[in-house]
């Protein structure tokens, strides 16, 4: 996404650290050496690996794709980042594309339900495509404060649950629910992503989307 990569990121491996032995991204080293190093870092008791992908001109997320080979893809957003690079608001949507591209039809993409490149991204990945934000996994009942946000977790055939987070900030909530939608496609619980979403923490200086 143009923002909000690494706190999803975050988010995500405390999620699936409920459960499962996770490989992560340390900080944001997200590009054409730092995704390698994140691999190659993989241990052979790791069972899940959630890595980070950057990008800031056309081409250069085939190859991380290539590399990472990714079950599950998250695209945050579609902003204008790096646009003096890409050229067009589009050409940034197509090469963020590559995600949704790279997945087998075993593969899942999450992105929320309000991206206006949602049906795009639809129509050329053979994955199965979850909106999140408002659909199968959503969050009601939102309070935001300066502490974080409380709200309800909703998710169609699991039920809801009562969840946290400890970043300010009514955009985090967005990024705590892909990482949801990550938990819900690995067959967690609500209580173990709820959990997860409790005891997240963001890599220093991730206080924004």
């Amino acid at each position: 996404g143009s923002n909000g990569k690494t706190s999803t990121k975050d988010f995500t491996r405390s999620v699936l650290s409920q459960r499962f032995r996770v490989n992560a991204t340390l900080g944001n080293l997200n590009n054409h050496i730092g995704l390698p190093l994140t691999v190659l870092a993989t241990k052979a008791d790791d069972e899940v690996g959630v890595f980070e992908m950057g990008m800031n001109h056309a081409g250069e997320l085939a190859p991380l794709c290539e590399i990472a080979r990714p079950d599950i893809s998250i695209i945050t957003n579609v902003g204008t980042a790096h646009i003096e690079f890409m050229g067009s608001r589009e050409a940034i949507a197509h090469e963020k594309g590559t995600l949704a591209r790279a997945l087998s039809e075993k593969g899942t993409l999450l992105i929320p339900s309000d991206c206006e490149y949602l049906d795009d991204y639809r129509a050329t990945t053979a994955g199965t495509v979850i909106a999140v934000g408002e659909g199968a996994i959503r969050a009601e009942n939102v309070i935001a404060g300066v502490a974080g946000s409380t709200f309800d977790l909703v998710v169609d055939n699991l039920g809801r649950i009562t969840a946290s987070i400890s970043i300010p900030g009514r955009h985090m909530v967005s990024n705590a629910l892909l990482a949801a939608g990550a938990g819900v496609v690995l067959g967690m619980t609500l209580e173990e992503i709820a959990a997860g979403l409790k005891n997240s923490s963001l890599t220093s200086g991730r206080l924004r989307q």
